[in-house]
């Protein structure tokens, strides 16, 4: 039987309409990347380095965006394994992310979740947490020597134990946008930190993709909805352009993960209920995987995800804002000063580290160097319910 040729069907008017309105924003999006000199962004699809447009072709067409916020365990959760045990005794350990702080307190905590979560016969496999380290601000570079020691601590225990409970590193630069620090200097300073870890994590026996694989972003999403939409655009091209000089095996590896949450906003509760929204659906169309809104409401967080989730048609576009010139200027303009900020702050920091040659600094290197203080250890002092804080003024000393 022949087949029939369709290939002078009149299509109807509204689907010959959007047919129009397609190729008008897709000459939209190759105009602006033309005039703004950026061939990566002619034809670029989500999926695909640079990720301009997402991380994943469909995006929410499959699988909307996580709403799980993870358990957050902090040094002012417990003191000793004792209150460790009362804390989580309730708690499914096996069924929820759990989010540690990367400081001096981590380790101790750390060890505490594992000591309880094996009296309780949970396997390691089937627990999940995180390490976050929040820039705390543009000049902060305290602190550095602790966190590769705790880190250097924890990897020699996954190896020795096999641990696969630990995801990864979330670096979150809430406190820069709590601070009032500037979009762009929210981006440098959280992609610079990470762009560090890419030099760390091979000395730990990584290799690019399984240190891109660890690491993760958390940022947070105000009002300014045209600029939001843009900042995370932008930050997906930067962090693909600054992975991709580690020349990974997958392309995969040069996406940004990414978790953001909604600014608290000021002013009257609807005012805030409004502004939340807005900063809720900027993320969403900047293409996060995961999003969390934070009203006063434990209930309205719950209705306001659902409703973006199912009722709201912001599901089915993927970057539905590319070609807007608004958006392509935003995005080209974030980063181009993220980009400045980014080079400025490396080369002060390659100032630092001639001046840490010094042999007065030595005692930060030797620090770095010891291998005494192993999980294994700090587990066992747990065990012995020493205090967490006596257990850290050792790591310290």
């Amino acid at each position: 039987m022949k087949r029939k040729n369709f290939q002078d069907l009149e299509l109807p008017s509204f689907y010959k309409k959007r047919k129009d309105e397609v190729e008008k924003s897709h000459e939209n999006l190759v105009d602006s990347a033309k005039a703004m000199h950026h061939p990566e962004f002619v034809d670029s699809a989500a999926g695909f380095p640079p990720f301009l447009r997402g991380i994943h072709p469909m995006m929410y067409l499959t699988k909307p965006w996580e709403a799980r916020n993870p358990y957050i365990i902090s040094q002012k959760s417990f003191q000793n394994l004792k209150e460790a045990r009362e804390r989580l005794a309730d708690k499914p350990l096996d069924k929820m992310p759990v989010l540690f702080p990367l400081d001096n307190s981590c380790l101790p905590l750390i060890a505490a979740y594992l000591t309880v979560a094996k009296e309780q016969k949970i396997p390691n496999a089937a627990l999940t947490f995180f390490l976050e380290d929040t820039v705390e601000s543009s000049s902060e570079r305290t602190n550095t020597v602790f966190r590769e020691k705790a880190l250097k601590d924890l990897f020699n225990h996954i190896k020795s134990e096999k641990l696969t409970s630990f995801k990864g590193i979330r670096i979150s630069g809430s406190d820069l946008r709590k601070k009032g620090f500037s979009i762009e200097e929210e981006l440098a300073q959280s992609l610079l930190r990470g762009w560090n870890y890419l030099d760390f994590l091979p000395q730990l026996g990584l290799s690019p993709d399984k240190a891109t694989g660890y690491l993760s972003f958390s940022w947070g999403i105000g009002a300014d909805f045209p600029r939001e939409i843009s900042k995370i655009r932008a930050g997906r091209m930067l962090w693909a352009k600054i992975v991709k000089t580690y020349a990974p095996s997958v392309p995969q590896s040069m996406a940004l993960h990414l978790h953001t949450f909604a600014v608290p906003q000021s002013g009257n509760p609807s005012d805030r209920l409004i502004n939340e929204q807005l900063a809720a659906m900027a993320g969403i169309f900047g293409g996060t995987p995961q999003l969390k809104i934070d009203t006063d409401s434990k209930e309205m967080n719950r209705k306001l995800q659902l409703f973006l989730q199912h009722e709201a048609p912001v599901n089915y576009p993927v970057d539905p804002w590319a070609g807007s010139h608004e958006i392509e200027n935003h995005t080209d303009e974030i980063a181009h000063q993220v980009w400045k900020l980014i080079i400025e702050a490396q080369t002060e920091s390659n100032k630092m580290a001639s001046l840490d040659q010094n042999p007065k600094n030595e005692s930060a290197k030797t620090l770095q160097d010891q291998d005494e203080n192993s999980l294994n250890l700090i587990i066992d002092k747990v065990q012995s319910n020493l205090p967490f804080k006596s257990i850290e003024k050792e790591l310290l000393d």
